[in-house]
Parts: structure tokens; sequence; C-alpha cells
């Protein structure tokens, strides 16, 4: 999907969350499969996000709490080495280093993310567990260090 939006960005000005979900249409075909109409790049992040987490919510959570270093408080204990690994490979510290060097329209594109993962959030709170941790746009770099 990056390669394809990095010709030619269309970003819109406006990073409201409600503007967002204005500016996109989900339609589900038979089979379940998600398509999404929008107006911009930061739309089309939006309504992704909020077809992802429709689709496997909880298992997005457990990859953002994994690549945080927090598996083992998700998943158990056979995880603590693998939190040990990322915590002492500064996994963090090296996303947010590279987040400095992110073009501004992906900064954009990841925080359209984040807001339709909160959004689905905000409207599913059955679905949030406790051990999930709050979505930041920095989770788009921490996943590919894993």
């Amino acid at each position: 999907m990056l390669i394809a939006l990095a010709a030619a960005p269309r970003i819109s000005t406006d990073q409201n969350p409600a503007q967002l979900a204005t500016q996109a249409a989900i339609y589900r075909d038979r089979y379940g499969v998600a398509h999404i109409v929008v107006s911009s790049d930061e739309a089309l992040f939006y309504a992704h996000a909020w077809c992802q987490a429709e689709d496997h919510f909880e298992w997005m959570m457990r990859l953002y709490a994994a690549a945080r270093g927090h598996a083992a408080k998700v998943l158990g204990p056979k995880y603590l080495q693998q939190d040990f690994d990322l915590l002492r490979l500064g996994v963090t510290e090296v996303a947010r280093e590279e987040w400095q060097r992110v073009p501004v329209w992906i900064k954009r594109c990841a925080q359209a993310w984040v807001e339709g993962l909160r959004a689905y959030m905000r409207t599913h709170p059955q679905a949030v567990k406790d051990w999930m941790p709050s979505p930041e746009p920095l989770d788009v770099l921490h996943l590919p260090m894993m």
C-alpha cells in the first residue's frame, strides 16, 4: 500500500478523526472482504485500521504489546526472552530516533491509522481489555523491528 501512495500522496489538511471517518466508505462483499472508498490517503489509513480491527482486533493488540516488549505480560512467561531481547536491543529508542526521519505525510497517515484504531476501540469498548496498549503512531515502526 505504501509503495502505491509514495508516487502521489493525497494528504488531507484535516486530521480530525470525525472528518476522516466521513471521508471513507467501507463496503464488505458477500465473502466479508472489505472494500474501501476514500477521498484522501489519511482516510484510507483510518478506514483500513478500522477494517483490520473489525477482523483481527485482539491479535493486532497482542502484536502491538509484543512489539513494545510486553509479550510476556499478555501471552505468558515463555515470551520473557523475546521481551528481554527487544528491550535490550532498544527497539523503542531506535523507533523514536527513526521517527524523526519519517516524511511528514507518512506520519500523518500513521496518525490516521491510529485514529481509526482508537475510533474502533471507543465504539467497541467491550472488546478492549485491560492489558491492551493505547495505540500510538510510533507503533507503525515498532512492528517491523520485531
